[in-house]
């Protein structure tokens, strides 16, 4: 009789683990996508944003307000950023 109990709470015990191994699972998968697709997408305030740190990178190293740069300059701006950050 005890065994029969047992048994029975053992299997209850699994499925229950089970049920919520799958939801924390597709819980977590969801939100990671959300995190993904909200990410990908620049609004016209984040482009702004970007412009107005590129003219003021550019009065910095002593360049033209609204100078474009090409992506080989971008590159060397970057390195130039890590070279100077690591210091």
């Amino acid at each position: 009789m005890n065994a029969k109990i047992i048994n029975h709470a053992l299997k209850i015990q699994k499925t229950f683990g089970e049920t919520f191994m799958r939801k924390f699972t597709l819980i977590a998968l969801a939100i990671t996508l959300i995190g993904f697709i909200g990410c990908e997408q620049k609004g016209p305030a984040e482009e702004a944003g970007e412009r107005v740190d590129e003219v003021v990178d550019n009065i910095k190293h002593g360049d033209a307000p609204l100078k474009k740069k090409g992506a080989v300059e971008k590159l060397g701006d970057s390195i130039d950023d890590a070279v100077t950050n690591s210091d």
